[in-house]
């Protein structure tokens, strides 16, 4: 209510008429005469120094014609004072806004300052489109497509080694985890750091989205005694919504089901679990020899373990304590899996090995299609992809080189020498044009000029 209308309300604290019908009755009933002051300055003057003229005696108001009313006196208002230098003004006829988040705390989450991007390109012309739009829709891909992808940027704003990235399923988002205790949010589509959350108390090693873009699972990297090994985390006000407890060791491979609130995750402690969002309880417990790998598959019916030895265990999501329907056998290679993918249509899967060797296997009968092999790059676990289409591979190697590879043809379709150091995580986008790659820097690849 603004200052006149407070004024012109009647109010009963100020010995004001609360109720105007009230007054009509009472004035309705009784005779309205005015008082002799009122009818001697009413009256008429006959000359200078006169006594004034007394005016007629006024008959009572009938009952039936209606009193005129008497608009009630107006309360003497100050105007409210200008504000003081320093101090900020409120309207109170308007919410305050929410006070700024603190900047004392390592652990609030804050505007981050301006990442360090490094655009290689030179600025589009009037007929061309913008270099700065990062990701360009996703298409058909063909062997001159992948062969003409560029560095768009880079982010060198990093304390340490990046240890995991991951694309969000459905928007146009990434996240990856740091050695420097940070987590980061980066949109892909105009290559801009959204948020950094540091996380000092545990650290951050393997990161996945669940299906909330503000929401991610995260391993730690300290404190594992503690068996807080999985944390339920909130970047929209960096809150841990819930531990997940049971692992004994650091956790190597973690997936979200692509359907519901289940994931898993293996360990070093040979185990592999299957986890709700929901609820802080195990689901299910399989345990293995050596180093597990777990991937669901992109209609979240089926998820594979794989294991020491070549060993490829597929489950059905729906029954899976009935254990595995279907067991595959990579022969020939005795190395640890170091990471197991299914492709987008569901009808291949990739298999990277510790020794850097790169499998893809027939989904359905588990047949070798094509393997490819790299240098041995001791102390970094390389990561390989596909495109989103199925037909092509990307993988990193530990002398910081990229290759890709036609699945058809069997055929090396491109090798880059620009990244920056040894590849330590790549992924490609679900949904757009572009892939990214990570070691000390975080690099996103995007078409060519002339595609």
């Amino acid at each position: 209510m603004g200052w006149f209308g407070w004024a012109n309300s009647s109010i009963e604290w100020f010995g004001l008429v609360s109720n105007p019908s009230k007054q009509r009755t009472e004035e309705t009933t009784q005779p309205r005469l005015r008082s002799p002051l009122v009818r001697s300055r009413c009256g008429s003057r006959s000359g200078t120094g006169a006594a004034p003229t007394p005016a007629p005696a006024l008959a009572p108001t009938p009952a039936t014609a209606p009193p005129p009313l008497r608009r009630p006196a107006r309360l003497p208002l100050r105007r409210p004072a200008p504000p003081r230098s320093g101090s900020r003004s409120v309207d109170r006829r308007r919410p305050a806004p929410a006070p700024a988040p603190s900047t004392g705390a390592a652990l609030l989450w804050r505007p981050p300052p301006p990442p360090l991007r490094l655009f290689l390109r030179r600025p589009a012309r009037a007929n061309q489109r913008p270099a700065l739009k990062m990701a360009a829709a996703m298409s058909q891909l063909d062997n001159e497509t992948v062969r003409g992808m560029a560095i768009g940027a880079v982010f060198t704003d990093y304390a340490g080694k990046i240890n995991c990235l991951d694309f969000h399923r459905k928007e146009d988002l990434l996240v990856t985890s740091s050695d420097d205790d940070s987590i980061r949010l980066y949109n892909i589509t105009s290559a801009t750091l959204l948020k950094t959350t540091y996380h000092r108390k545990h650290g951050a090693d393997r990161v996945c989205f669940t299906h909330h873009p503000s929401s991610i699972l995260c391993s730690s990297r300290y404190n594992l005694e503690s068996a807080e090994s999985l944390r339920y985390l909130s970047l929209y006000d960096n809150r841990c919504l819930r531990y997940f407890k049971g692992h004994k060791d650091r956790v190597v491979s973690l997936c979200m089901s692509p359907v519901n609130d289940s994931f898993m995750s293996g360990s070093l402690d040979h185990s592999v679990r299957i986890w709700d969002l929901r609820v802080n309880a195990c689901q299910g417990i399989l345990k293995l020899r050596g180093r597990p790998s777990v991937a669901y598959d992109q209609q979240g019916l089926v998820f594979a373990v794989a294991m020491e030895g070549g060993a490829i265990k597929l489950f059905d999501s729906r029954s899976y304590d009935k254990g595995p329907f279907d067991t595959f056998l990579v022969g020939g290679d005795t190395a640890e899996v170091s990471d197991i993918k299914f492709s987008n249509d569901g009808k291949s899967m990739l298999l990277t090995t510790t020794n850097n060797h790169i499998y893809v296997l027939d989904a359905y009968g588990g047949d070798k299609r094509c393997g490819f092999s790299l240098e041995p790059s001791p102390n970094v676990t390389n990561e390989a992809a596909f495109t989103p289409d199925g037909q092509y591979i990307i993988s990193g190697s530990g002398d910081g080189t990229l290759h890709a590879w036609n699945i058809n043809t069997v055929q090396e379709v491109a090798c880059w020498n620009s990244h920056i150091g040894p590849v330590t995580a790549l992924k490609w986008a679900p949904r757009r044009a572009m892939f990214a790659t990570a070691s000390t820097a975080l690099t996103f690849w995007i078409p060519g000029q002339s595609n």
